[in-house]
C-alpha cells in the first residue's frame, strides 16, 4: 500500500512525465511523424452488439460510436432508468449525425440512420442476473457481432453491502471479471453462429502491472486479497483474452484486450477520495485529472478499434505512444514503460506489450480452469 507521500510523489512524477510528453506528442502530430487518426469507421448494419456498463463513461462513448455505425447496440446496465437516459443520449446523436454532412456533401456517419439502442437489465455481481440476460438476449437475438467487456467498479467507497455478492464472492473481482466470465461462456456459442468473424474486447487497465499470476489465482479461487481486487480483475481479464483466443483458434471469434488510458471517468475521479491520497495531494490530482487524463471519447478509442478492424495479430491496444524497445526491457525488466501507459502522449490507438507473468500460458489456463470450476460449484453452469 502507499504512502501518501510516495503516492503524492508518484502521481507527481506521472504529472511531469505527461506534460514533457504531451506537448511533444502534439509537436509530433503537428509535423506528421506521429497520427492520432483512428479509423474506427465500419458498416455494422445488421450487426448485433453488446456493451456492458454503458450508461456512462467509456462504455457510454464506446455504444454511441457502434450505434454511429449502424449497429443494434445493446446497453447492458445495472440500472434501467441510467440505462434509458443513455438511450435518449445515443439517440439525439444519431439524429444529430444523420443531419452533418462533410465539405463533400456526403453524410458525417453514412451509417447512422440504421444505428439503433436497445437498454436491458445486467447486474454482473450476481450471477443469476447475469444468466437472465444471457437466456433473454439468445431469445431475443439470432445474432452476436460484438461483446465489449467494458463494465467495471473499483475498490473505493463500496458499501458494507456491497462488499460480498449474492453468491459469496469478493465484489469487484466477481463484478469486474466472473460476472465478465460467465457472461461470455453463454454468449459464445451465439458467437460462434453468427456469420463472419466476431470479437470479444476485454477491458484491461494499466492497473494490471500492479497484479501478479499467483495473486489472481488466488482470487479465482476466492482467497484474494479485497483491496487488490480491482488490478487482479484487470489482469485476468487481459490473460482472459489469451486464453480465449487459445480455446477458439480456428474458429470466427476473437478476443482482444485494451487500455482505455488514464480517463477523467468515475473511476479514476474517485482516486482523489482515498485516504491514501490525503487532503493536500487531492486538490493537485483532481487539477491534473482535468487538464491531462483522456476524456470518455478519447478513452473509448481503443475498445472502438477492437470492436471494428482487423487488429493484424495484436492482442493489446493502448492510446498512448509506449516505445518498447528490447535493450530497455533487458535492462530494467518487463513493465518499466509503466508511467508512459499511464500517462503517455496520446497517439490515437497502438498496439501494446502488456506486463504479463513469466508462465503466462500456464496462469491464463489455470485461471480459466479455476474460474469455471467454482462457477459450476455455485450452480451456475455455462
Amino acid at each position: 500500500m502507499y504512502s501518501n507521500l510516495s503516492f503524492f510523489t508518484s502521481g507527481l512524477l506521472m504529472a511531469t512525465l505527461s506534460v514533457i510528453l504531451n506537448p511533444t506528442a502534439m509537436l509530433l502530430r503537428g509535423a506528421g511523424v506521429v497520427n492520432t487518426e483512428v479509423e474506427i469507421r465500419k458498416d455494422m448494419r445488421s450487426m448485433v452488439t453488446i456493451v456492458t456498463g454503458s450508461n456512462t463513461g467509456i462504455g457510454l462513448e464506446t455504444a454511441r460510436a457502434l450505434a454511429e455505425n449502424g449497429a443494434t447496440v445493446v446497453l447492458a446496465v445495472r440500472s434501467l432508468e441510467r440505462g434509458e437516459k443513455a438511450k435518449i443520449d445515443i439517440e439525439a446523436h444519431l439524429a444529430l449525425c444523420n443531419s452533418k454532412q462533410d465539405g463533400k456533401g456526403k453524410a458525417h456517419a453514412p451509417f447512422a440512420d440504421s444505428g439503433s439502442v436497445v437498454v436491458r437489465e445486467l447486474d454482473l455481481a450476481d450471477l443469476r442476473s447475469v444468466q437472465r440476460f444471457s437466456s433473454a438476449f439468445l431469445a431475443e437475438f439470432k445474432r452476436l457481432d460484438v461483446l465489449v467487456l467494458n463494465a467495471g467498479l473499483a475498490n473505493i467507497h463500496l458499501p458494507e453491502d456491497k462488499r460480498v455478492t449474492p453468491q459469496g464472492l469478493e465484489y469487484v473481482y466477481a463484478t469486474n471479471f466472473m460476472g465478465h466470465f460467465l457472461l461470455t461462456s453463454l454468449l459464445t456459442p451465439r458467437m460462434e453462429e453468427t456469420p463472419g468473424k466476431t470479437r470479444l474486447v476485454c477491458l484491461g487497465s494499466v492497473m494490471h502491472h500492479f497484479a501478479t499470476g499467483s495473486a489472481i489465482l488466488e482470487q479465482a479461487g476466492g482467497r484474494g486479497s479485497p483491496v487488490m481486487g480491482y488490478h487482479d480483475s484487470k489482469l485476468a481479464m487481459i490473460l482472459y483474452a489469451r486464453q480465449f483466443n487459445r480455446v477458439m483458434k480456428g474458429r470466427s471469434v476473437s478476443a482482444v484486450a485494451v487500455n482505455p488510458g488514464w480517463v477523467a471517468s468515475d473511476i479514476w475521479r474517485q482516486v482523489a477520495d482515498l485516504p491514501v491520497v490525503g487532503p493536500f495531494a487531492a486538490p493537485v490530482y483532481r487539477f491534473f485529472l482535468k487538464g491531462l487524463a483522456l476524456s470518455p471519447k478519447e478513452g473509448s478509442m481503443p475498445s472502438v478499434f477492437a470492436a471494428t478492424q482487423d487488429l493484424r495479430g495484436h492482442d493489446y491496444f493502448s492510446p498512448y505512444f509506449v516505445p518498447q524497445p528490447a535493450l530497455l526491457t533487458r535492462l530494467l525488466g518487463s513493465g518499466w514503460w509503466f508511467p508512459m501507459e499511464l500517462m503517455g502522449p496520446m497517439a490515437g490507438v497502438r498496439p501494446l506489450a502488456a506486463r504479463l507473468p513469466k508462465d503466462e500460458e500456464r496462469v491464463s489456463g489455470e485461471l480459466w480452469r479455476i474460474t469455471s470450476e467454482v462457477l459450476t460449484e455455485l450452480g451456475f453452469p455455462h
